[in-house]
């Protein structure tokens, strides 16, 4: 008899990142703060979906909300590599999502997934690009990500 995988629980919804640690008002081609720090150590989840609100703002097709894992060295929370500005930092070390913002000033709100996550303890930030992507509305912001196991039956 051969084995299936299929998809597991869902677990409950984390608070990557609130609007204050996204940055109200954050540029284009800018680094936000560090999140709050995530504990996925009793959990082990290995993916999730990203649920992205932005609040209104002039988008343009081709903008684009970039979601970064940072873990931490020991995946205990006891140190975290030092973050740069968006010209200094190797981004692509620690990109989790590239997702795509329509071409609308209206508020947003997007999904993408699969994300994976690493065990451990861990930090999030972001950064928009593209071409004449607008500063970020000042209110209405958030990342969540809603985690689900994977199984084999």
């Amino acid at each position: 008899m051969t084995s299936s995988f299929k998809y597991g629980a869902i677990g409950s919804v984390i608070h990557a990142m609130t609007n204050s640690e996204i940055g109200a008002s954050l540029a284009t081609l800018t680094l936000s703060g560090l999140s709050s720090e995530y504990d996925n150590t009793t959990n082990a989840y290995i993916e999730c979906l990203v649920n992205l609100q932005l609040g209104s703002a002039a988008f343009v097709a081709g903008n684009v909300f970039s979601l970064f894992c940072l873990p931490s060295r020991d995946l205990a929370g006891a140190a975290y590599p030092t973050l740069r500005t968006y010209a200094q930092e190797t981004l692509y070390n620690y990109k989790i999502a590239d997702i795509g913002i329509p071409g609308t000033t209206a508020a947003q709100e997007v999904n993408f997934w699969p994300v994976i996550i690493p065990p451990g303890k861990m930090k999030f930030f972001c950064a928009t690009s593209g071409t004449s992507c607008p500063a970020l509305a000042a209110s209405g912001n958030l990342v969540d990500l809603y985690p689900y196991y994977k199984s084999v039956a």
